[in-house]
């Protein structure tokens, strides 16, 4: 299952890191407009369970094609 993380504000940290640790979870997308706060949090989830994505969400067009890439 891919699950797809919308903002990657202070309590993203903790959140990602119990999703990257379940074994359903395949994937965890952090999506945020910060690129550098996506890169920070995904080098401390697990190696290969995470993608990051610079993601403004009032670009519906851009946020639409993001949401048909998930399950949750």
């Amino acid at each position: 299952m891919r699950v797809l993380q919308l903002g990657v504000g202070s309590v993203c940290e903790v959140t990602a890191r119990t999703v990257a640790g379940e074994p359903g979870v395949s994937t965890v997308v952090l999506a945020d407009i910060d690129e550098r706060r996506t890169t920070e949090i995904a080098e401390k989830l697990p190696a290969g369970k995470v993608e990051t994505q610079t993601l403004d969400v009032s670009d519906r067009n851009v946020l639409l094609r993001t949401l048909k890439g998930v399950d949750f």
